[in-house]
C-alpha cells in the first residue's frame, strides 16, 4: 500500500473525469459525497497496487478513497481471470475504484448512515455490497456481476452481460449499454432505467419476470416497480388488476404516466387497504386535476370569447390558471380577462359575453330566452361576475361537467374520441352519474374495463413481480 499525501479536489476531479469507466453521474455523485465542489475541500486518497491480497491504509489515517489496481499479466489472467481483493480493513473509506483489466472480486460489510460508492474496472468484476448503507455501484465495462444490500442503492451495469441483484430498499437500476442484463430488484419501490427508448423494446412475460427485447439490448426484470425510458416514457408495473387499474388513474384522469411518486403511493396505499374509489377521489381532488379542468375551460373560453387559437397566448393562460390555483374564481377570472381584452382595445359586447360562457360553460350555443335573460341583467346594472357565476354554478353547468368528464375518459382512457358507437356507452355512465355514482367509481371502471388495459400501455401486470 502507498498512501499519497491528501490532494486537493480540483486534482481529484481532473482524475475522476480522465477515467473513462466512470459514467458522469457517478463523478456527479463522488463529488457530492466528498464536497469536491469546494475549491478548499482535500481529499485522502489511498492506492493499492497489488494483483491480489488485503488491502490495507497506513496506520492511523482512513483514507476517503481508495484506488485498487489489479492489473496481470495475459498468462496470468488467463489461468486465474479473477483477483480476490479484502476491503475489510479499509471498509470505513467513501469511494472503491477498481483500476484494473483484470476481473476483480471484492466484497464491502457496511453500516447504515455511511454512504459509499464502488467503481468496477474493465474486466468481469464480482462486487458484493453487504449491510444497509447507500450504495452506489458503477460496474464499468465486463460482465459484472452486482449485488447490493438494505439500503436504498444505486446500480449502473455498464457495458456488458451483467447479473445485478439489489436487497431491500427504494434501489435504482441503470443498464446503460449492458448487452443484456438480469435484474432482480428485491423488496421495496425499484425503478429500472432501460438503456433506450420506449420503441425500441418489445416486452414480454415470463412467469413473474418482465423480458424487454431490443435490437442492441436484452434486459430481464423480477421484483421492479416502474421502468423509464429515454425518450421520456415510462412503464408501471402491477402485479394484480386491482393495482393496475388505480394506476391507470392517471393515464384516465391527467392525461399522462404514472410518475414514480404516484406509482409508490398509490399501490403502497391500496395494497394497506384504501379502496381504489377512494384513491380516484385523491386524483379528482387533486390540485392537478383541477388545473386541467380549469385550463380547459380557459383554452374554450379564449376560442370563444376572443376569437384566438387553443395556446395563442399561452402566457395568458397561464396567468388566468395561476390566479384560479391562488383563490380567484373562474367566474372572476372570466370577467376580468373580458375586461382585460377591452383594456387593450377589443370590444366585447353583452351579448357577446353571455354567448362565450354558454359555449364555455355549458357546451352549447345561448337560446334566445337565456341570452335575452343574462343581457337584460347586464344592462340592468348586474356585473359580469355575477352572470358568470349565475352560468358557471347552474344545473346546467354541472349536467355539462359530467359529459366532458364522461368524455375526457373515453378519449384518455380508451383513445376514443367523438365515437358515434360510444353514445350508448357514455349514456350509461351518465345516467349512473346523475343517479349518485360518484365520478371516482365511474373513472375507476372505465379505466379497470379490457378496452382501457389495451390502450394504455405504461401500466403492465405482472403478477407476482413485485
Amino acid at each position: 500500500m502507498q498512501y499519497d499525501t491528501p490532494v486537493t479536489a480540483a486534482d481529484l476531479s481532473s482524475s475522476l473525469a480522465a477515467n473513462p469507466s466512470i459514467s458522469d453521474s457517478t463523478i456527479a455523485a463522488i463529488s457530492s459525497l466528498l464536497n469536491l465542489d469546494t475549491a478548499s475541500t482535500t481529499v485522502a486518497v489511498a492506492s493499492f497496487d497489488a494483483t491480489t491480497g488485503v488491502v490495507t491504509g497506513p496506520e492511523g489515517v482512513t483514507p476517503e478513497v481508495v484506488t485498487i489496481s489489479a492489473d496481470v499479466n495475459t498468462l496470468a489472467r488467463a489461468a486465474a481471470p479473477q483477483i480476490n481483493v479484502d476491503l475489510k480493513a479499509v471498509a470505513d473509506a467513501s469511494v472503491f475504484i477498481i483500476q484494473s483489466d483484470a476481473g476483480v472480486t471484492a466484497t464491502l460489510a457496511t453500516t447504515a448512515g455511511a454512504d459509499k460508492i464502488i467503481v468496477g474496472g474493465n474486466g468481469n468484476d464480482n462486487i458484493t455490497v453487504t449491510g444497509d448503507a447507500n450504495v452506489t455501484v458503477d460496474g464499468g465495462d465486463g460482465n459484472d456481476v452486482i449485488t447490493t444490500g438494505g439500503g436504498n442503492d444505486t446500480v449502473i451495469g455498464g457495458i456488458g452481460v451483467n447479473f445485478i441483484t439489489t436487497g431491500a430498499g427504494n434501489d435504482t437500476i441503470i443498464t446503460g449499454a449492458g448487452i443484456a442484463n438480469t435484474i432482480d430488484a428485491g423488496t421495496g419501490f425499484d425503478t429500472v432505467a432501460i438503456g433506450g427508448a420506449r420503441g425500441d423494446f418489445t416486452v414480454a412475460q415470463s412467469g413473474s419476470t418482465l423480458i424487454l427485447n431490443g435490437d442492441d439490448q436484452t434486459t430481464s426484470v423480477t421484483h421492479a416497480e416502474f421502468l423509464t425510458f429515454t425518450d421520456g416514457q415510462t412503464l408501471a408495473i402491477a402485479d394484480n388488476a386491482d393495482d393496475a387499474a388505480v394506476l391507470r388513474l392517471y393515464e384516465g384522469l391527467l392525461g399522462r404516466d404514472v410518475d414514480a411518486n404516484g406509482a409508490e403511493f398509490f399501490t403502497t396505499a391500496h395494497d394497506n387497504g384504501v379502496s381504489a374509489a377512494s384513491l380516484a377521489d385523491v386524483v379528482v381532488n387533486s390540485a392537478e386535476y383541477k388545473d386541467v379542468l380549469v385550463d380547459n375551460y380557459l383554452d374554450s373560453l379564449y376560442n370563444n370569447l376572443l376569437n384566438t387559437g387553443t395556446g395563442a397566448d399561452q402566457a395568458g393562460q397561464d396567468f388566468w390558471s395561476n390566479a384560479v390555483a391562488n383563490g380567484q374564481s373562474l367566474a372572476q377570472v372570466t370577467a376580468s380577462i373580458a375586461a382585460s381584452a377591452e383594456a387593450q382595445g377589443t370590444t366585447i359586447t353583452d351579448t357577446a359575453f353571455v354567448n362565450s360562457l354558454y359555449e364555455s360553460a355549458l357546451g352549447r350555443a345561448a337560446d334566445t330566452s337565456g341570452l335575452d335573460f343574462w343581457v337584460d341583467a347586464l344592462s340592468n346594472g348586474t356585473s359580469r361576475t355575477d352572470i358568470a357565476s349565475g352560468i358557471i354554478t347552474s344545473g346546467e353547468a354541472a349536467d355539462h361537467a359530467n359529459v366532458e368528464f364522461v368524455n375526457s375518459l373515453y378519449a384518455n382512457a380508451l383513445g376514443r374520441d367523438n365515437d358515434a358507437n360510444d353514445v350508448g356507452g357514455k349514456a350509461f355512465w351518465l345516467t349512473a352519474l346523475d343517479n349518485g355514482v360518484s365520478q371516482s367509481q365511474v373513472a375507476i371502471d372505465i379505466v379497470g374495463s379490457a378496452d382501457a388495459q389495451a390502450h394504455i400501455t405504461n401500466v403492465v401486470v405482472v403478477p407476482g413481480s413485485v
